[in-house]
């Protein structure tokens, strides 16, 4: 985080007043944009690694079946309902696939460290809560 934040202060604070500076500022700007898109997915496959390791601890009764594979975990019920959670990496988002609730995007939220819709309810949230409305894992 301390390398993207100092990349982020030289890419501001140049003074671009020749050629060498402008390719200079490009090349900041490339590395930091791969920087963060290797932040996205570091923090993004945590979240991940982080949901399914609470799942499969919850699930006490085996009433749900857990894949996680290509940034992406996919929870299927005995109901035949699923609940899919990957990333978009594109949108630097999480996106929640719901039964009950449908899409949902969450971003980011480097403020509270937290993946969180526009509206501030958190990923882990209204997936552990829909989670327990329809199979009863209670988390």
């Amino acid at each position: 985080m301390c390398a993207i934040n100092a990349l982020r202060y030289r890419v501001n604070t140049y003074v671009f007043n020749d050629c060498h500076v402008d390719a200079h500022r490009r090349r900041l700007l490339i590395l930091l944009s791969l920087m963060n898109e290797m932040e996205y997915h570091k923090l993004a496959d945590e979240a991940l690694a982080n949901i399914t390791q609470k799942l499969e601890k919850a699930d006490e009764d085996g009433v749900i079946e857990l894949e996680m594979e290509g940034g992406m975990v996919t929870i299927a019920l005995e109901s035949g309902k699923q609940f899919i959670v990957s990333k978009h990496a594109p949108t630097r988002q999480l996106w929640l696939s719901s039964p009950l609730s449908g899409g949902l995007h969450f971003s980011y939220d480097e403020a509270q460290k937290d993946w969180r819709l526009p509206d501030a309810k958190k990923l882990t949230a209204v997936l552990f809560s829909e989670l327990a409305q329809i199979a009863g894992v209670v988390l």
